[in-house]
């Protein structure tokens, strides 16, 4: 499983899964399945509710992949366009390089 904090273009920061060559973000997976999750909210709650988070995280994950690709929604990307940050900063961008 490959977490990432990612955004594209300008837009607010998200922390989401890598599923094949596309990244998606908790909160859209969660929604689609009808579900909330305040670990998956972003890598700190990630963190700080380990080890319940990471079942959640692979629980999203799983259901996704079962889903085939309807768990794309609009803001899944490819990854190659998108602006990967640090993990946790403080910085107004998230610590974000291009890669």
């Amino acid at each position: 499983m490959k977490l990432v904090r990612f955004a594209v273009g300008d837009s607010k920061p998200e922390f989401g899964v890598v599923i094949g060559d596309r990244a998606a973000a908790f909160a859209d997976l969660l929604r689609r399945r009808g579900a909330a999750q305040p670990s998956l909210a972003d890598p700190k709650a990630y963190l700080a509710g380990l080890l319940g988070s990471e079942e959640a995280a692979r629980a999203s994950l799983t259901a996704a992949k079962h889903t085939s690709t309807n768990w794309m929604t609009p803001r899944s990307r490819l990854c190659a366009p998108f602006v990967i940050g640090s993990p946790a900063s403080s910085s107004p961008r998230g610590g974000f390089w291009r890669g």
